[in-house]
């Protein structure tokens, strides 16, 4: 697209949706195109033997029912499973899934980002470092 006549900050504002797409879908991943949710608490389980639903709900600042919702799918498809009460743990399938998922976003993350030298790497970090602060402020 070209972007020619855009007023400036419509063009940052384009160039970093544009960046924040590729990096969230890559070029139509079958491992990326679930939904969301979904993909947030496989990606986020792997870190954790088991989770509390409600401390994931807050985590990932998503509503309890949403969550709990997905978590029924994710049972009723072999991915996760009770261990007790109200936690939740990965079964072997929702680990292959949950690898899956993050060794895909890896390879798509590094591939976008090795597109640029290590000294435009620090830029980046550097501008986009102060325009969260910024906004923070």
């Amino acid at each position: 697209m070209d972007l020619g006549e855009m007023p400036i900050n419509a063009k940052v504002f384009h160039v970093i949706t544009d960046a924040a797409h590729v990096l969230r879908y890559g070029h139509g991943e079958a491992a990326l195109q679930i939904d969301t949710n979904r993909k947030n608490i496989l990606a986020t389980m792997r870190h954790f033997d088991s989770v509390d639903v409600a401390e994931l709900a807050e985590h990932l600042d998503v509503e309890l029912e949403t969550i709990k919702a997905r978590f029924a799918e994710l049972l009723d498809e072999g991915l996760v499973e009770v261990v007790e009460g109200d936690r939740r743990a990965l079964t072997d399938a929702g680990w292959k899934v949950a690898d899956e998922i993050s060794d895909t976003e890896m390879r798509i993350s590094n591939a976008f980002i090795d597109a640029i030298d290590d000294d435009q790497k620090q830029q980046l970090i550097d501008i986009v470092e102060t325009m969260v602060d910024a906004w923070y402020k």
